[in-house]
């Protein structure tokens, strides 16, 4: 662990407290300018330390701070190879894994930020991303399983975000396909994944899997605040980081294997009901009604028209948008 980290940990471990520089030094067996130096590094980065004379430093005590060092210090022996990086803000957690793949690292990385200035969702759309109130997380790694079958890491990722939210919350949280999670009829978590490829072998490098938690209560903007929800805090974004990573790293090794398929069907808030199916990029009226029948062994969701020139036709989805139909 850095000495930026091990200092900020320290601070989050007493946070509303002020800490001297000599007592961070003894108890980090570094000197007093190598504290300075890292305080430094970290009001550079966005985060409010205070230095009160006579006193030490201090952060703030009604603030929920990320910490790469108390995330590490949660994780299990599966996802100790993932290195976590922690900004205050990024452009899109995604973007940034993507730069940090181009140093070629030979392990994980983890990028995990409190604020996003553009964050991304599937089909171009923008994810709300507010400081404080949200996790934003992206898992740069090596895929090490056929990546034709590529949707089944967002499927996968679906149900490890949704143990980890469960393990930290007394909530019940269902899935529509393909990577929104739902608490009731609210979307609390978005999940995007995409793929890094080599031009020259034809084949992918990493995956890049975006994930967005609305964690504590924020004040929507109005296009989405009758969708979106939140998971009413009771935990720290420290914790559920640590915990979807170790989810997340616990199912990895076995995606080939299709075990949480399952679990994705009972979570399933579509199946059964009647749904619209949007052609890729589109969200009109243009909609066609089907119900959803069944999640097959490659994560895509069979449906059966209800209208349309495809009536009565079984199809099974791979990629576009579905939308449930609200029943009157």
């Amino acid at each position: 662990m850095s000495t930026r980290n091990q200092i900020f940990r320290l601070l989050v471990e007493h946070k509303g407290e002020s800490v001297s520089g000599e007592a961070i030094g003894a108890a980090l067996g570094i000197s007093r300018a190598a504290v300075w130096k890292g305080i430094s590094a970290l009001r550079e980065e966005g985060y409010p330390i205070e230095a009160i004379t006579n006193k030490g430093y201090s952060l703030g005590g009604d603030r929920d701070y990320l910490s790469a060092g108390e995330i590490e210090g949660l994780l299990r022996p599966s996802a100790l190879g993932f290195e976590i990086r922690v900004f205050d803000s990024v452009e899109s957690t995604n973007r940034t894994a993507k730069e940090l793949a181009l140093s070629d690292p030979d392990h994980g990385i983890a990028v995990v930020a409190n604020r996003q200035t553009a964050g991304r969702g599937r089909l171009g759309r923008s994810f709300y991303s507010p400081e404080d109130t949200g996790l934003y997380m992206s898992l740069l790694f090596r895929p090490t399983f056929d990546m034709r079958h590529a949707i089944l890491v967002t499927t996968a990722a679906s149900v490890a975000v949704v143990r980890a939210i469960e393990s930290l919350c007394p909530v019940k949280l269902s899935i529509k396909w393909v990577n929104d999670i739902y608490l009731k009829d609210k979307k609390i978590c978005g999940i995007l994944t995409e793929a890094l490829t080599n031009f020259e072998t034809g084949g992918v490098d990493y995956v890049v899997l975006g994930i967005g938690v609305n964690c504590f209560e924020s004040d929507f903007p109005s296009e989405i605040s009758s969708i979106a929800g939140n998971l009413g805090g009771g935990f720290s974004r420290n914790q559920l980081a640590a915990e979807i990573l170790n989810q997340w790293t616990m199912m990895l090794p076995d995606i080939e294997d299709r075990l949480f398929l399952e679990e994705y069907r009972q979570r399933s808030g579509l199946l059964g009901k009647e749904i619209l199916v949007y052609p890729p990029g589109i969200q009109d009226e243009s909609g066609v009604s089907a119900q959803a029948l069944d999640i097959d062994r490659d994560g895509g969701l069979v449906v059966r028209y209800l209208d349309g020139p495809k009536l009565g036709l079984t199809e099974t989805l791979s990629g576009g948008e579905v939308s449930v139909r609200k029943v009157v």
